[in-house]
């Protein structure tokens, strides 16, 4: 029988003790049974490939429920995730939230002062934590309850009582979810992908150094496919001055854009008379 966490003390309590016999039983090498699964597979122990953690962060107004949370989340995840902070009122929250920039915000709706859908409310009004992915948790079951929470921005409702294992796929599944919002960062020709965070490039795998002009370039046309830019338009983006028709510097750096992007470099394409674009792929 699998333990729970919710409203009942006693639920919740169990689950607590449950999870800190499992710590200590574990550290001393013991197996566990209650529904925590065993070790098994790659895990990459000892071999430095270990994914990050996942860092989370728990509000609730009750200090057993977090520390139960914190428990289960960093025992039964076998370190994939990290419970970085725990917070019983909303204020704490958003200024630790603010500090902290977890990877996912698990939180309550009934607590004191500012409640979980205020809290929810101000974090997706922030520029600055909006895009934290955030999960209710809460005994408030009710249709209308959940539809609000996910209109507000909720990435996931889980209500109260629920499994130790079905939070922690939860919060594996909602960052999953999540993640892909990180594509927007890269922008993409076939092989040819540009990296805007790391400002790297890379051709077909491997990776391509280009001077800080030539990667602006090329990010400005493929930001664009298929436009054509003037050698005046090139100039006032890139270089932030009007052009001079007497230089080739535009025209200079586009060419050793092209030998450094191998195959790739066909695509940024002559307009006669006009300037350059990138060939627009389907």
């Amino acid at each position: 029988m699998g333990w729970t966490i919710g409203t009942c003390s006693m639920s919740t309590c169990n689950c607590l003790g449950a999870a800190k016999m499992a710590s200590v039983s574990e550290k001393n090498g013991n197996s566990v049974s209650g529904g925590k699964p065993e070790r098994g597979g790659l895990t990459g122990s000892g071999t430095g490939l270990e994914p990050k953690p996942i860092r989370v962060s728990v509000i609730d107004d009750d200090p057993m429920i977090c520390q139960a949370m914190s428990l289960i989340l960093n025992d039964y995840s076998h370190g994939r995730i990290e419970v970085v902070s725990t917070s019983t009122d909303g204020e704490t929250c958003v200024r630790r939230a603010a500090e902290e920039k977890p990877d996912v915000v698990l939180m309550d709706i009934a607590m004191p002062g500012v409640d979980g859908i205020e809290l929810l409310q101000r974090m997706k009004a922030s520029a600055e934590l909006r895009t934290i992915p955030v999960v209710m948790a809460t005994a408030k079951g009710a249709e209308y309850d959940k539809i609000r929470g996910l209109d507000l921005g909720a990435d996931y409702y889980l209500v109260k009582p629920f499994g130790v294992m079905e939070l922690v796929s939860c919060v594996k599944a909602v960052l999953r979810r999540c993640q892909p919002e990180k594509a927007a960062h890269q922008l993409r020709s076939g092989g040819l992908v540009v990296d805007l965070d790391a400002h790297t490039v890379t051709v077909d795998g491997a990776r391509v150094a280009l001077t800080y002009k030539e990667f602006e370039l090329l990010r400005l046309f493929l930001s664009h496919p298929g436009m054509a830019f003037t050698r005046d338009q090139l100039f006032q983006e890139i270089w932030g001055m009007d052009y001079c028709g007497e230089t080739r510097t535009v025209d200079m750096h586009i060419r050793t854009l092209r030998q450094k992007l191998g195959p790739y470099g066909r695509r940024i394409e002559t307009v006669r008379n006009v300037g350059y674009r990138m060939e627009a792929t389907t």
